[in-house]
This record gives structure tokens, sequence and C-alpha cells, in this order.
């Protein structure tokens, strides 16, 4: 070993001594994060589709379950704590029939557990992780239930049809309105028990898939073909995206970039954007995104 290497090692290990003794000192030689990890759904053949994972640079896709002949997987969600991934899958439906409902899994995949076997879509995480949101497609009922199928609860709300919903850190709701589950949308919030519902937008044209900022200061949403923002009373709505089929965002835990879907050649991509319109990048090939943990 050299005089110099000696030497720069011997000065690390004072710096670390020094800094460690003193208040508010950072250690800067520690490891930074890793990438944060985003559920997503991935297009299998022509008539299947699988739920998989990938690191928010666009590395490591990883399918978490398996192809099935003609049914798929889709609508995942990630668990406030992130061992547990909320999904929709109509694998066990009759065949010509198929009637997706409810599963959960463990975050590698293990663990598939269909939770309901009445028709459901949309499942959202409350912020304590002890219920799943979702929505009835059987008329459009946003009901709650816990993770392991058990009491189930009305919120009294009528979700528009094939739109997500977004649960909130302080536990509103922002969600699709609507009389019946097949009018047009307008964005909404409430309470989780229904109570405290105010409707947002007034346009007349189809929102849908509204996702709640960390601050709760702003919520994103899909409407005719592009992404919008807003201030978390309705107030200065401006357009993120062109008319490119945008659908489904969700902003980034830490609030800095919003992963979406959009049009896409041959494919649906993923896509990643910053809250003001800028930076937007290809993540990969899939839709509805959710985003995870860091690895």
């Amino acid at each position: 070993m050299s005089g110099s290497y000696r030497s720069a090692i011997w000065k690390t290990q004072l710096a670390l001594l020094i800094c460690g003794s003193l208040p508010g000192c950072k250690d800067t030689t520690a490891s930074v994060e890793g990438p944060r990890r985003i559920v997503f759904v991935q297009r299998s053949g022509c008539c299947s589709s699988v739920i998989a994972v990938v690191n928010d640079d666009g590395s490591d896709v990883t399918p978490l379950t398996t192809p099935q002949p003609v049914s798929g997987d889709g609508e995942p969600d990630w668990s406030p704590d992130g061992k547990k991934i909320a999904f929709i899958s109509d694998r066990d439906g009759p065949v010509g029939n198929p009637q997706a409902v409810l599963f959960t899994m463990n975050a590698d995949g293990t663990g598939q557990t269909k939770v309901l076997t009445t028709r459901s879509a949309a499942p959202e995480w409350s912020p304590d992780g002890s219920r799943i949101a979702f929505r009835s497609t059987i008329g459009g009922d946003l009901k709650t239930i816990r993770p392991d199928g058990s009491d189930m609860k009305s919120t009294g709300l009528t979700v528009a049809y094939s739109s997500r919903v977004s649960w909130s850190k302080s536990g509103k709701i922002a969600y699709a309105c609507a009389s019946t589950a097949f009018q047009i949308g307008e964005i909404c919030t409430a309470n989780a028990d229904g109570s405290a519902n105010v409707k947002l937008t007034g346009t007349e044209s189809f929102n849908s898939d509204p996702d709640w900022s960390p601050d709760e200061k702003r919520i994103v949403f899909a409407r005719d073909s592009r992404l919008w923002i807003m201030d978390a009373d309705g107030r200065n709505t401006i357009a993120l995206t062109p008319p490119v089929g945008a659908r489904y965002p969700r902003w980034s835990p830490d609030g800095r970039v919003i992963a979406y879907e959009r049009y896409g050649d041959p494919q649906r991509e993923i896509h990643i954007i910053n809250p003001d319109g800028s930076g937007d990048r290809l993540l990969t090939y899939g839709f509805m995104p959710s985003w995870g943990p860091r690895r």
C-alpha cells in the first residue's frame, strides 16, 4: 500500500471522526439513495397483460405476475409501506365472460390472493394501509374494504367509468364524480365516508384520474387527452401536456415529478414529467403507473 493511499484513508477516517462530534455535520461519504420503483401494467402478447415493476430511470423491468392466455392483470397500486400491491385481474373469470376482481400480492409478486369475488376496479390504498378503496364496475359505487376482504363499506359516492381515485394523507378522496357510472365525470373531493363532497371542475368534458400532490396543495388529472394541474380548490388550472392520449397521472412521493400514460408506437408508453410541464421523457412501454418505495 503506497504512502499516499494510506494518507488518504487516514484523512477520511479523521474527517468522519471529527464530523461525528459536530452537531449538524453530515457524512457526505454515505451512499446515495437508490432508484424509486414504479409498478405498472405491461402488455403480454396480443391478449394478455401482467403487473411489472421498473426503476424510475427506466432500468430493471421485472414482471411480477404470469401471463394468462386470454386474461389480464391491471390497475396496480402500491401500499404506503411498500410491502403490498393491490391490483385487478380477470384470471379466474369464466371463459367468454371474464370478471375482473380485486387481488393483492407481496411486493415481490408472491402471495397473490383474491380479495373480492364481485366485479371491481381502480384500487387505492388508504394512507395508513388499513383499507383499500375500489370502484364497483356495476354502478360505479365507490367502496372501501380491509385488505383481507372483510368489513366492506360504501362511501355513497359514484365514480365515472374507467377513472382511478386518489386518497390523500389527510384522508380526503379525489375522484371523477358523476350521477351514474357512464356519465361524463367532473373532478370532486370528499371525505372517505362520502361527506363534504365538493365539485372542483365544471367543464362538461371527460375529467378523470385525479391524484393529490404529496403536500395536498394541487391535483393533477386527465381531460380531453391531456394532463392538467390545478390548485386543491379547483383554481389556477393549466395544461401540462398537448393532446397525447394522457391518462392515469401519479405524483412521485417527493412531489418532484409525475408519472403518466400516453399514446405510443407501437403501444402505450409511461412517461415522467415535471409538475410545470417540462422534462417530459419516456420511461418504458406500458400503462397505469403507481409509485412505490426506493430499492
